[in-house]
């Protein structure tokens, strides 16, 4: 975000002198800013004139709502209702562009309802960049409508598992054993341990959690950790052995295992690939660990667990 807030700079290609440049006369030259404001009156005009109505703007907060509570019948509901109006019009030249560009702000809204509903940001966003994504990939509208729901159906199933978890009192531990191998499983185990543990977890702890999970595509360890939370190594290592019940590296090691099967499930890199992405330091060492670790081979958690569905075509066609 905060290459956003000196977006006008870098597309004017102009040298950014200080952060107090960022004005409301800054952003756009007079002239825009009038043409803008006679484009939008004009628009209101037409609407007035034409009695043409916008989507209600209630039907859409039941929408998010219903995501928000993990609600997917509510969210059916609020889809199939009936009424005055019309969705806006972002592009006039191009209908796919208009209908892709609608697209992105609902899976944007529902990302943030999600958010409000107790999913991490991080999974949140990301789930958003993966719809947004694979949508753009689409040349036919009912592809792209067929993303944008299963997006909003998505954001609900995965809301609806952290809170029936969180409100029946499921353990981490117990989630974790019912996730098994399933990854969609694991990913619920994720968010449920993370959630719980979040409010009573030391503030040095998370800050080194998020770090490793920022830069797990690299070789990590306690000396880089602790030199980039300003802390003592030996200190963080004693605090996050003593807060997690487990070594820093085991952690590291934890985590990069659990991208691993989330790539070889979710993607087509090669075990190469794989390796030299999370920083291990040949593909056989990547094979021993995450033996030792799942009890299984590369190959045979990837033959038993890719989706195929959600791999990208290599011709190009829409794939959802």
């Amino acid at each position: 975000m905060e290459e956003m807030r000196y977006l006008p700079d870098s597309i004017d290609s102009e040298r950014i002198k200080s952060k107090s440049r960022l004005r409301e006369s800054d952003c756009l030259p007079d002239f825009r800013r009038r043409k803008l404001d006679e484009k939008i009156a004009a628009r209101m005009f037409a609407i007035r004139e034409n009695r043409a109505r916008h989507n209600p703007y209630d039907q859409e907060q039941r929408e998010l709502n219903a995501i928000a509570q993990g609600d997917t019948a509510a969210l059916e509901q609020s889809i199939l209702e009936e009424y005055a109006g019309q969705l806006g019009t972002l592009n006039e030249e191009d209908s796919l562009r208009n209908i892709k560009n609608i697209c992105i702000v609902v899976i944007t809204l529902a990302s943030r309802a999600a958010i409000r509903g107790g999913m991490s940001p991080e999974l949140a966003f990301a789930a958003s960049d993966i719809f947004i994504s694979e949508m753009e990939r689409c040349r036919y509208f009912t592809s792209v409508a067929r993303i944008c729901r299963g997006a909003e159906y998505w954001y609900t199933r995965v809301v609806h598992e952290i809170r029936e978890h969180s409100y029946t009192g499921i353990t981490p531990s117990s989630a974790g054993m019912q996730a098994g191998k399933d990854p969609f499983r694991q990913l619920i185990h994720t968010e449920i341990t993370r959630e719980k543990g979040q409010a009573q977890e030391n503030e040095h702890v998370s800050r080194a959690k998020d770090y490793i999970y920022r830069n797990l595509h690299g070789k990590l360890g306690t000396e880089e950790i602790a030199e980039a939370l300003a802390l003592n190594p030996r200190y963080l290592s004693t605090l996050f052995h003593r807060e997690t019940g487990m070594k820093i590296s085991q952690y590291i090691r934890q985590e990069k295992i659990r991208l691993v099967k989330n790539m070889l499930t979710y993607s087509e890199y090669s075990y190469l690939e794989i390796a030299h992405y999370l920083g291990f330091s040949s593909q056989s060492h990547l094979g021993d660990v995450f033996r030792k670790e799942t009890g299984m081979t590369l190959k045979e958690y990837r033959q038993m667990y890719q989706r195929k569905d959600s791999l990208p075509s290599s011709a190009g066609d829409d794939t959802l």
